[in-house]
């Protein structure tokens, strides 16, 4: 009577020592959330066998033995995840083998169905693909030869099998290669994993803590959560403005922070890729700096930085956590949003950005080399407003009162009155209102970021 097994053969081209391989296979699980116990704990265990100039590696399992199905995906897993291919070979009848080639990425490829496979798949037997096995066949191996394996009459299919392995480069032994069988010794090597709860634990956590009180709490305010290595949230009013709030960790220091900032479909390019460290102080600030602007009478530079810096909590005290985030959350929408709130035209956007991120508001002239050369420069802008003057004599009677708030509490004299400020912008605004290329400018990243905008909110 015939075996019955499924195994798995990982492509290392590179042969490697049984040892180095060991290393890398368990590098790469303990990425993937599991760490090495021994076998009274693990909660998954494989079992790796090698061959002397081999270029492949048999993995099987205890579990495989189980199902074909959980063998399969997990074969696909651990193409992807060692980046190679790999072929799960399980023997479904006596006379009858499947062959399954998994790609880099993890999908299925492709079949190769050896024996009397007319009985499970009737007249739709598939053909091996010869783009996919031809680079394995080894040398003086012909893809005639190779098909010709597919269709012989062999009592038990793991003669097949055997005949089969060397044609691409595989052990003849290992091919047939069962969790039963396995036994310790210098080609064989155990390994028992259970899930790392310590690594990802709060990380994972963390990131469940910001949907939780955050993504939750804006939802309902019409924000959605941009996809990125870091959490932006955005609001899009009158597809022209967004209202932005993304969350930073400092993993160094053991911190984090809510950013909030306008963009507008007239910068010079819609981006939230960039690493959000190096937009703070740009266009997006810290909560505790929205506490300074709204120039409270009580302030209090010890109260500024908390908003600004939140320590991570310990995410094993549920209370804890809960405090933080809320706090932060609390902080956000006491001193942050109402500033959001305001924006939903160009004159109200120009007043947001003027008071609090006046950088973007630079006008470079046009012989200037850092002319049009922020991604984030909002000057186009003033092309939209309605009342450019109504603006500017807004920021100018914001500037006196910062004036007065930095004297009481900073002890700081202003080194120029607000007209010092302001009348350059004036001077500058006169020639970019009228220049063509300010135009040209302003419809061509319109067109651009609508676009941009357009996948952001699909």
């Amino acid at each position: 009577m015939g075996m019955f097994f499924s195994s798995t053969q990982i492509y290392t081209p590179i042969i490697s020592l049984p040892s180095q391989f060991t290393n890398l296979f368990c590098q790469k699980m303990k990425k993937e959330g599991y760490t090495i116990c021994n076998s009274d704990e693990s909660e998954i265990s494989y079992i790796l066998r090698f061959a002397d100039g081999c270029k492949w590696v048999t993995v099987t399992s205890d579990a495989y033995e189980q199902g074909n199905q959980f063998a399969q995906t997990d074969t696909g897993r651990i193409a992807k995840m060692l980046h190679t291919v790999c072929i799960n070979t399980t023997v479904i009848d006596s006379d009858c083998a499947t062959l399954d080639l998994y790609d880099k990425s993890g999908k299925r490829a492709d079949s190769l169905i050896i024996g009397r496979a007319d009985d499970y798949f009737g007249d739709d037997i598939p053909q091996p693909s010869e783009e996919l096995w031809k680079p394995f066949l080894s040398s003086g191996t012909t893809w005639e030869q190779f098909s010709d394996i597919q269709n012989e009459d062999n009592t038990f299919v793991e003669d097949s099998l055997k005949e089969l392995a060397p044609m691409i480069g595989m052990d003849d032994q290992n091919i047939l290669f069962s969790a039963d069988e396995a036994a310790e010794d210098e080609q064989t090597v155990f390994l028992f994993f259970k899930k790392d709860t310590t690594q990802n634990k709060k990380k994972a956590s963390f990131n469940a803590a910001i949907k939780h009180y955050f993504a939750e709490a804006l939802k309902p305010l019409g924000f959605r959560e941009v996809k990125n290595k870091s959490p932006y949230f955005i609001r899009i009013v009158n597809d022209e403005f967004i209202h932005v709030i993304a969350i930073i960790k400092d993993g160094f220091s053991g911190t984090f922070g809510v950013l909030g900032g306008i963009a507008t479909i007239y910068r010079k390019e819609l981006d939230f890729s960039e690493d959000l460290k190096s937009e703070v102080g740009h266009w997006l600030m810290h909560t505790g700096f929205y506490y300074r602007r709204a120039l409270p009478s009580d302030y209090s530079r010890v109260q500024e930085i908390a908003m600004s810096r939140c320590p991570i909590p310990d995410m094993e005290h549920p209370d804890e956590v809960q405090a933080c985030f809320k706090k932060a959350l609390e902080n956000a929408m006491t001193w942050l949003m109402p500033e959001l709130d305001k924006v939903s035209d160009a004159d109200s956007a120009i007043r947001f950005l003027f008071f609090f991120a006046p950088e973007c508001l630079t006008i470079f002239d046009e012989t200037d080399p850092y002319y049009d050369f922020h991604y984030y420069n909002e000057s186009c802008l003033f092309l939209k407003a309605k009342d450019v003057n109504a603006v500017l004599n807004a920021y100018a009677d914001k500037i006196k009162v910062s004036h007065e708030f930095c004297k009481i509490h900073f002890k700081q004299e202003p080194n120029c009155t607000a007209e010092d400020i302001v009348n350059p912008i004036r001077e500058k605004l006169q020639p970019f209102l009228v220049s063509d290329r300010s135009r040209s400018n302003a419809e061509r990243n319109t067109t651009h970021n609508l676009q941009i905008l357009k996948k952001i909110a699909e």
